[in-house]
């Protein structure tokens, strides 16, 4: 018992005796430094370049996050006068309908004389819902108009046909 706490304390002494050395390496580094009249002696040190690395990562996170942020402000405050077209259909040809100018007119189009009228339900940015059908069945022109303002554009649509005003069949919502 004896030889094994003897070892743990040569273990110890050969522990402090390494950062003894350690430390006698860096000063005597920081000593030649100063000598030659060098600016970089704080980084000759582990602590100075780790604490340097910890701050380039801390800036290249903060510049990823400002970089999303900007990203994101850009599609928030997207104007609607930049909007496209967007329309959606239904299976089998009955018909199609969709967002036009701005987002702001809605359209619906029976494409088919089967006894289903063809309606289009949109949602405003404020939360407004509203529908717009067509009102002649299959024949020309389709039905629409302006429902909204570019200040309140229609966000989501969708497609639906159905006898006497039910929703038998719809495309599910659409991004406008």
């Amino acid at each position: 018992m004896m030889l094994r706490e003897n070892k743990g304390d040569d273990r110890t002494m050969s522990h402090q005796h390494q950062q003894q050395n350690q430390m006698t390496e860096v000063k005597v580094v920081l000593a030649s430094k100063a000598k030659t009249g060098a600016r970089d002696d704080y980084f000759n040190t582990k602590e100075a370049r780790m604490s340097a690395i910890g701050v380039r990562i801390r800036r290249a996170r903060a510049g990823l996050a400002a970089g999303a942020g900007a990203a994101a402000l850009v599609l928030i405050t997207a104007s609607p006068a930049q909007a496209h077209p967007t329309s959606a259909s239904l299976p089998f040809g009955i018909g199609h309908g969709g967002v036009h100018t701005g987002h702001t007119w809605v359209y619906a189009c029976d494409d088919r004389a089967d006894g289903r009228g063809v309606r289009v339900h949109y949602w405003l940015q404020s939360g407004g819902l509203g529908t717009v059908g067509d009102p002649n069945g299959s024949a020309s022109p389709c039905g629409g108009g302006t429902v909204s303002s570019t200040r309140n554009p229609v966000v989501f649509f969708e497609v639906c046909a159905g006898k006497d005003g039910r929703d038998d069949i719809c495309t599910g919502r659409q991004n406008a």
